[in-house]
């Protein structure tokens, strides 16, 4: 009989996975109410979670009363919750269908951490992975979106995905269970019910076995992954820099491509993006002086290297922040030798911390330098320094705040102001802090 098959198999699966208490979504749907079948008897802790959407009226509300008497009957522990689904459309600008996933989901994780569950079940099976490959190919994917759902992320398992829906239903007619139908389900303005309810059958007029086949597609492209992500490990494993990689020949550098993907994708560049830069990639080095914004800061290009910046706040304040370190010193012949043969990556001053502020460089700030006749430009010295453009982005200057008087490009350039002399009984020495202090 297929109960003791698949009750057989769902046992297994959760001891596999070390999972002895889950929280199942339970819709009152065949699938749902199948899971929970075989959940119980596995003699898995469930805690069952309806979610009321009430979307289709009353038939939302008997749906909650058929899963409350459910529950009852079987002497299962369930939370039922009620959500505004237009408002959170409204609120967010989402489809309803993504609304009430992210409410569902959200729900669901506050449950698992607060009363400290394995794992959120649900009972998606072969044919709803099946639809999920499909949707994610018309949006246009990758290999990810082609191996559809997974059976356990860690946070959500699946124990049914590869069980078609037949099975499914199989099972609940021998074990005599009901189950609710929920009718925005032929509903076919949904992509979802379109491909389930349109296009598959309508493919399978002409390729009867495209469910297996599909279903095997998305089992190789998940070999496929855990390649790919093992490759993406090495190479974050044995990267010197994470915000940096070099810009070398990738047009015939198949792995060098992968590292870069995974460089891109691994800042949070979105993926229309990251193929445009793929496709600059396989003619070849990516153009210097290219850049690519993104949400969380910018991607920029040399000759050399390709790096990631975040974004940088243009700090103007009174006195030193946090990630800069001021010493004070006193007057000595011997300090005044170490400052001689000091380099431009520290400042010596006789200002205290409360007469200079730190900023970023704005348009049109110019500073003397040490030795030179006359003023420069401090976008100039950027410029013209031997940084590379994530260092070039980092550059602070500190100014006299009486005068607004630039005395220091921190790393480039010493100003002929606010120098230390043998005068002043106090010389400050101000630097960037060392990693971990």
């Amino acid at each position: 009989m297929i109960i003791e098959e698949l009750n057989k198999m769902v046992a297994e699966r959760l001891a596999a996975a070390k999972v002895g208490k889950v929280i199942l979504g339970l819709s009152g749907g065949s699938d749902s109410v199948a899971l929970l079948l075989m959940l119980l008897a596995s003699e898995t802790d469930v805690k069952c979670v309806h979610c009321n959407f009430g979307l289709r009226g009353e038939e939302s509300d008997e749906d909650e009363r058929f899963v409350r008497d459910l529950c009852r009957r079987l002497g299962v522990e369930l939370d039922c919750v009620s959500f505004d689904v237009e408002d959170y459309c409204r609120e967010h600008n989402v489809s309803v269908e993504m609304a009430c996933r992210e409410l569902r989901y959200e729900y669901f994780r506050l449950i698992l951490r607060k009363e400290r569950y394995d794992r959120i079940a649900v009972a998606h099976h072969q044919d709803d992975n099946i639809e999920t490959v499909l949707l994610n190919l018309f949006r246009g994917t990758g290999i990810a979106g082609l191996r559809g759902m997974l059976p356990d992320t860690g946070e959500v398992i699946r124990p049914l995905l590869d069980i078609p829906r037949r099975d499914i239903m199989t099972y609940l007619r021998e074990a005599g269970e009901t189950f609710r139908v929920d009718s925005s389900n032929n509903e076919n303005h949904y992509r979802r019910n379109f491909i389930r309810n349109e296009l598959l059958p309508l493919i399978e007029t002409r390729w009867s076995g495209v469910r297996k086949a599909i279903s095997r597609t998305a089992e190789n492209m998940a070999i496929e992954e855990e390649c790919l992500v093992a490759l993406e490990k090495e190479f974050k494993s044995n990267q010197v820099d994470p915000d940096l990689i070099p810009n070398r020949d990738y047009s015939d550098d198949v792995i060098g491509r992968r590292e870069l993907r995974c460089f891109l994708k691994g800042h949070g560049m979105a993926e229309i993006m990251i193929a445009e830069m793929m496709s600059h990639a396989r003619k070849g080095r990516i153009r210097p002086g290219s850049k690519w914004q993104c949400g969380e800061g910018m991607v920029e290009v040399s000759a050399e290297y390709i790096e990631w910046m975040d974004k940088g706040e243009d700090t103007d304040k009174r006195i030193l922040p946090d990630d800069w370190e001021i010493i004070p010193h006193f007057n000595s012949a011997q300090m005044m030798k170490q400052i001689k043969k000091s380099t431009c990556n520290t400042l010596y001053t006789s200002l205290s911390p409360d007469q200079i502020g730190i900023r970023s460089p704005r348009e049109g700030d110019r500073i003397y330098p040490l030795g030179m006749k006359g003023s420069k430009l401090v976008s100039d010295v950027i410029a013209e320094s031997k940084l590379r453009p994530s260092e070039k982005h980092r550059v602070c200057v500190v100014y006299e705040r009486s005068t607004d008087k630039i005395i220091w490009v921190s790393g480039i350039k010493r100003s002929k102001y606010g120098l230390a002399s043998e005068e002043i009984p106090i010389i400050w020495e101000i630097s960037a802090k060392r990693k971990g202090r």
